[in-house]
C-alpha cells in the first residue's frame, strides 16, 4: 500500500468518526427532548414495534392520527399516522404498519388532525381477557380502546362504554411524537412518546 492510499484510509476513517459523532449527538438530543409515557397493557405477548424506527421518522414528525378497526372485539387493530412539520403545504401522511388483526368487514374509524393541531392527551382502556395459549387458559391484559385529544379541543370516538381500566396521559407543554408497543393478533401494549411544544 502506497502513501496516498494510507492517507485516503486515514481520511475516510476521520470522516466516519465525525459522522458517528454527529449521529450520537442527534440521538442524545432526541433522547433529551423526548419524554416516554407509561406502558399501557402487558409487558409480554405479540412482537414489539417502534414506529419511529420502522418509518424512519425524526423529531420533525408527529402523530397525526389513527385508523382503527373492530368487529369481534372493541379494538381488533390500529394503524398510527404521522406527518412532518417540515412538509410546508403538502399533505403527506405516513401510515405505520397495522397492529392487530385486520378483517375486510371491520367497522373502521379514521381520525386525522389538522396540520396546525397536535395530540396533547390520550386515553387508553386496558382489560384483562381470557385467551388460550397452547390449549391452556391464560388471562392477559390487552388494549381495548384508544382515544386521542387535540390542542383544538377535538377528540376521536369515545371509549367510555368499554370494559376495563381507563388510563389518561397528558404531559403539560408536550404533544405526542410517536408510538411504540407490542402486538400480535390483538394490541398487547402501547407507549406514547412526547415532544415539547417548542419543537412543533
Amino acid at each position: 500500500m502506497n502513501f496516498e492510499d494510507r492517507l485516503s484510509i486515514i481520511h475516510l476513517h476521520e470522516e466516519l468518526k465525525q459522522t458517528e459523532n454527529k449521529i450520537c449527538l442527534v440521538s442524545s438530543q432526541l433522547q433529551t427532548i423526548t419524554k416516554c409515557g407509561e406502558k399501557f397493557g402487558g409487558l409480554t405477548g405479540g412482537h414489539s414495534f417502534d414506529d419511529f424506527i420502522t418509518n424512519n421518522l425524526n423529531s420533525s414528525y408527529y402523530l397525526r392520527g389513527m385508523i382503527s378497526g373492530l368487529k369481534k372485539y372493541p379494538l381488533d387493530w390500529c394503524q398510527f399516522c404521522y406527518s412532518s412539520s417540515n412538509d410546508n403545504d403538502k399533505e403527506i401522511i405516513i401510515e405505520s404498519e397495522l397492529q392487530g388483526t385486520y378483517e375486510t368487514d371491520d367497522v373502521i374509524e379514521r381520525f386525522i388532525i389538522e396540520k396546525n393541531e397536535r395530540i396533547n392527551k390520550i386515553q387508553v382502556i386496558v382489560d384483562h381477557v381470557m385467551v388460550y395459549v397452547n390449549d391452556a387458559e391464560k388471562v392477559i391484559p390487552l388494549v381495548r380502546g384508544i382515544r386521542l385529544f387535540t390542542t383544538h379541543g377535538r377528540a376521536s370516538e369515545s371509549i367510555d362504554h368499554l370494559k376495563g381500566i381507563l388510563y389518561t396521559e397528558e404531559l403539560s407543554g408536550y404533544f405526542v411524537g410517536y408510538v411504540t408497543g407490542r402486538s400480535g393478533a390483538l394490541i398487547d401494549q402501547l407507549q406514547f412518546h412526547w415532544y415539547p411544544n417548542t419543537i412543533s
